[in-house]
């Protein structure tokens, strides 16, 4: 069978991490979160190298591409070989040049690039910044509950009933540079998979239900 391999990117808060996530239960597919994957790594390792990625990220700068890419191709390697395995969705990563084209070489390895989609969930600075101003995250289970819809209303998760707090890195002037590091750095990614006739482009301003829609309809008529 077919692998179904998909590739979510988008400016921050354009819901990539939702999407992601409603993909792996529409299609019974692996989900692979470069972020959550790095945040995992903080609660388990306590040494000089996860303490100076601790600080990288709560500044909203890039994590170094070596180490996304060890901890990207560990998960790979333990889900590939699965006898249940059916793809994976892949959810902000790559995020520079360098990468998409590692990314690119460890999809051919790995006899996926062939079935690869590329989605990118479109939304405007003005959009993206408003969103994550005000977005929050449950502090038991980590899902980031965005700001919009009914999930304005909530006061506690509405998964685990955990209490939901601000991120670090959502802080206005850390959002204001991660922005800018969007335009400086995954853009030209985006860029690039255009060019390469992967990508597909979603309107991300529509209620996630219909961005949810959208997506599912685009790569069932792949």
């Amino acid at each position: 069978m077919k692998p179904l391999i998909v590739i979510i990117l988008g400016r921050p808060g354009c819901g990539k991490g939702t999407q992601a996530k409603m993909l792996q239960e529409k299609f019974g597919i692996d989900y692979i979160g470069s972020g959550q994957l790095l945040r995992e790594k903080l609660k388990v390792d306590h040494n000089f190298s996860t303490l100076k990625l601790k600080e990288v990220m709560e500044r909203g700068d890039l994590v170094p591409s070596f180490l996304v890419f060890k901890i990207w191709v560990d998960k790979v390697d333990a889900i590939k070989n699965r006898p249940d395995f059916k793809g994976a969705v892949f959810d902000g990563n790559p995020r520079k040049i360098l990468e998409a084209r590692l990314m690119e070489d460890a999809l051919a390895w790995y006899d996926w690039l062939e079935f690869a989609k590329v989605i990118v969930i479109d939304i405007s600075a003005e959009e993206s910044y408003a969103r994550l101003a005000q977005r929050r995250t449950c502090e038991k289970c980590g899902r980031v509950i965005p700001f919009y819809g009914h999930f304005k209303k909530l006061e506690t998760c509405d998964q685990c009933g955990g209490k939901l707090i601000k991120r670090p890195d959502d802080d206005p002037e850390i959002i204001r540079h991660r922005l800018e590091v969007f335009d400086l750095e995954v853009q030209p990614v985006i860029d690039h998979f255009e060019k390469s006739g992967l990508l597909i482009n979603v309107d991300g301003n529509r209620s996630i239900e219909e961005v949810h829609e959208n997506i599912v309809k685009v790569l069932e008529n792949q």
